[in-house]
């Protein structure tokens, strides 16, 4: 089954195959196979055949489907692979090693390492020639030595921050005392829409001017850069710059992915794997110096009242839009004619992710890598090999040369210190901290720089980044609950019933029970209001009567709770009964079904 057919502006085909199922199997370059995919009886990719240089991508998986094994080798019987990664996860799910074999110039790949808290925070990335530690703060902010107030991290390590009223960052100075030669000073400035729009980035002896264009879905459509240089003896800031160029490059997209780059010299096609962010291919194809004319009608020949009156105005009018749409249609048709001869020119590289997507190869026609990268923990790249340019990072991530930050669809992303420059587009609804990216760069991405999510093939564990049971504790150990009950951490499945007192007020509030406990109290509401050892007029003077209603909730998505036995507070009922917190940013998760049960009066 073959879906439908993308035409891209330099007329290029893309097709994408797919089975009975609607899994996809292959894809389509101009009619040419770009890569084949077989599947397991559980739809799991197990082996990429990658065009017709003889490579083949395989894949193995754990019980649990979590991806266990990627290998790239020069066909079945190869005696040795081109590269190798096996990935090892604890108890919790997080990744905690990558075994890699095959090398660059900087030396062999060889085994990465992580560490996390028990909230699944990173707190150590160990790779050959570098050992990296974190620390973070309660909200989640990446620390140096002290806790950023209101989640405004003014510096880490050797380099400070600056905001404006928004709380967009503005500036970002990385000044190392005795490392003059590395000194960089970094400018932003925003919109009203809060988008980045300009920025310049300074380093001697050079300086880097970006100018930033969006389109009404706040898609980066184009940049331009300017870049000054001056000599070493020169000062920056007094003399003339000896050498200035600038670099225009326009961006197509097919929804939220960036489907190519167009520049002076090529265009690059990126191809991505079917419904998701993963780059699958980078084709390079020359660069088309043609344009056929864009027509706007002048203000006069616009649509008003007066032209409708004017029937011999309107019918020039009419002739010559028919005339500029044949303009249109003929040289789109020319285009589409040329790409057929001129996609034998194409350059076809295909890449090779991680368990998360992340790029870490790129191979060619023969089937030899031509590019090659190793980062660090949160995404900054360490070392690179090969001349190819090659900007795509973590999911839906394209690094911009000229500032070192990675535009993130809507917002930008700084690898440095492992979070955003600007604060989430929806506010508070965003969580506790705005800025941040994920609570660790191995299991989790974020393609649209608004919400974090697990990757392909990852385990999804709620509970990272979460502690709901402290958040519980919090609201105990003064009247009318003075006792504090014990609670752990527990993933809540899709589909999972709780129940909550009713009425609950505006809206439900952070404590539920089982279908247990409902059975347990026998039909009496007193029974209930003593096993979950909930306060009211009858055990606490000035409370609220005694609620006698249970609304039932359903779970829409997988979320973190607490949970544990109501003990603590006997004077408020003899208590036994499961109780469950819910953090405020899961309530929205927990869906009211119809079934209310409300107990007979006694």
């Amino acid at each position: 089954m073959r879906s439908p057919t993308t035409v891209l502006p330099n007329g290029r085909r893309v097709d994408t195959l797919r089975y009975g199922s609607g899994h996809w199997h292959g894809v389509l370059w101009q009619g040419q196979t770009v890569v084949d995919v077989e599947r397991d009886k559980l739809h799991r990719e197990k082996q990429r055949t990658l065009g017709n240089c003889g490579l083949l991508a395989t894949r193995q998986y754990d019980p649990q489907s979590r991806l266990t094994q990627l290998t790239l080798a020069r066909g079945a019987d190869a005696p040795a692979p081109v590269r190798e990664r096996r990935f090892a996860y604890d108890a919790q799910g997080n990744l905690t090693t990558i075994f890699q074999t095959g090398a660059t110039t900087a030396g062999p790949l060889g085994k990465l390492s992580y560490t996390y808290d028990p909230v699944g925070q990173l707190l150590a990335a160990v790779q050959p020639g570098l050992a990296e530690r974190f620390a973070f703060d309660p909200a989640g902010n990446l620390i140096d030595k002290v806790p950023a107030p209101g989640n405004v991290l003014n510096n880490y390590g050797d380099t400070d921050y600056a905001y404006d009223e928004q709380g967009n960052a503005t500036g970002k100075r990385f000044h190392p005392p005795g490392r003059e030669s590395t000194w960089s000073d970094l400018e932003l400035e925003y919109d009203a829409e809060n988008r980045l729009s300009h920025a310049t980035r300074t380093e001697h002896p050079s300086r880097h001017r970006a100018h930033y264009f969006y389109d009404a879905f706040s898609r980066r459509i184009a940049k331009r850069v300017e870049e000054a240089r001056w000599s070493k003896q020169q000062d920056i800031n007094k003399d003339q710059p000896t050498r200035t160029s600038a670099t225009n490059t326009f961006f197509v997209w097919d929804g939220d992915t960036l489907a190519q780059e167009l520049g002076h010299e090529e265009t690059v096609t990126y191809l991505y794997e079917p419904d998701s962010f993963v780059p699958l291919a980078r084709i390079a194809s020359p660069a088309c110096h043609q344009a056929s004319a864009v027509h706007l009608p002048r203000v006069a020949q616009w649509d008003l009242p007066a032209i409708r009156q004017d029937a011999e105005l309107q019918a020039a009018i009419a002739q010559e839009q028919a005339d500029t749409e044949a303009l249109h249609v003929s040289a789109w048709q020319g285009t589409q004619t040329a790409a057929d001869g001129a996609a034998a020119r194409d350059r076809i590289t295909h890449y090779h992710c991680d368990h998360l997507g992340t790029p870490r190869e790129l191979t060619d026609a023969q089937g030899n890598v031509v590019w090659s990268g190793r980062y660090k923990a949160w995404g900054r790249l360490l070392h690179v090999e090969g001349e190819i340019k090659q900007p795509l990072r973590f999911q839906g991530q394209y690094e911009d040369g000229e500032t070192g930050l990675f535009y993130n669809r809507y917002r930008y992303y700084d690898p440095d210190v492992a979070r955003y420059v600007t604060q989430d587009p929806v506010g508070l609804l965003g969580g506790l901290n705005t800025y941040t990216y994920a609570p660790n760069p191995t299991g989790w991405s974020d393609p649209l720089g608004l919400a974090k999510k697990c990757a392909k093939n990852t385990p999804c564990n709620p509970c990272i980044g979460k502690n709901p049971s402290a958040s519980a504790t919090k609201w105990q150990g003064k009247p009318p609950y003075p006792g504090v009950d014990a609670y752990t951490n527990i993933v809540l499945k899709k589909g999972t019933i709780l129940y909550s007192l009713y009425p609950y007020g505006p809206k439900p509030g952070n404590y539920y029970s089982d279908r247990m406990t409902l059975i347990s109290a026998n039909g009496s509401a007193l029974a209930y209001n003593n096993l979950t050892q909930i306060s009211h007029s009858g055990n606490t003077p000035g409370a609220r009567p005694m609620r006698d209603q249970v609304q039932a909730f359903k779970l829409s998505e997988d979320i973190c709770a607490g949970t544990g036995k109501a003990l603590a507070n006997t004077l408020l009922g003899a208590g036994g009964g499961n109780q469950y917190f819910i953090d405020d940013s899961d309530i929205s998760k927990l869906k009211a079904n119809a079934k209310m049960f409300k107990f007979p009066r006694p």
